[in-house]
C-alpha cells in the first residue's frame, strides 16, 4: 500500500481520503480505524458533586435541559459542562449527529427509524431507553449520517 501525506496549515481537522480498485474487508477495517483515530474513550460528565467518567458507547444523547447541557445513558441523566455546538464538533468522528437544535445523538446506539411521521423521523435508542425525534431542519442530515 502506497502511503501518502500531504500537508495543509488552512486546515482544523486531518482529511484522508483513501483510493481503491474495490471495498475489500482490509479497506473496512482500515476505514473504521481511521475513523475512531483521535477519538477520545471517555466522556466527563458530572452528577451530584461526581465528576464521572463516561464510556463513549454507553452515552445515548445529548439534549438542551434549561440553561444547561445534559447526556442520558440507560443508567441515568447526567450534567455537562460543553454546549451543543461544541460536542456536535468534538463528536463528529464518534458517530455522534445532531438531530434537532438542542439534541445530539449516538448512531451507535440507534435502533429504529420511525419514517411514517411526515417531515421529522422518530428516533428509538438502545432498544426503548430512549427516543428523539428530528427536527425537519436536520432530517436530511439524519438520513445521509445513516444512509437513507
Amino acid at each position: 500500500m502506497r502511503v501518502e501525506l500531504k500537508l495543509d496549515p488552512t486546515l482544523k481537522d486531518p482529511h484522508a481520503v483513501l483510493y481503491a480498485s474495490a471495498r475489500t474487508p482490509e479497506i473496512e477495517a482500515l476505514i473504521k480505524q481511521l475513523e475512531s483515530a483521535g477519538e477520545a474513550a471517555t466522556f466527563t460528565a458530572y452528577r451530584d458533586n461526581q465528576v464521572i467518567m463516561l464510556p463513549l458507547q454507553d452515552i445515548l444523547l445529548f439534549q438542551t435541559d434549561g440553561k444547561g447541557v445534559v447526556c442520558q445513558t440507560e443508567k441515568g441523566t447526567y450534567t455537562v459542562k460543553q454546549r451543543i455546538y461544541e460536542l456536535e464538533e468534538s463528536l463528529r468522528s464518534a458517530k455522534f449527529v445532531r438531530v434537532s437544535n438542542g439534541e445530539l445523538i449516538n448512531l451507535n446506539r440507534v435502533t429504529s427509524l420511525d419514517l411514517s411521521i411526515t417531515g421529522t423521523i422518530r428516533i428509538t435508542l438502545a432498544n426503548g431507553a430512549a427516543t428523539a425525534y428530528a427536527s425537519r431542519r436536520y432530517v436530511k442530515k439524519l438520513k445521509e449520517a445513516v444512509g437513507l
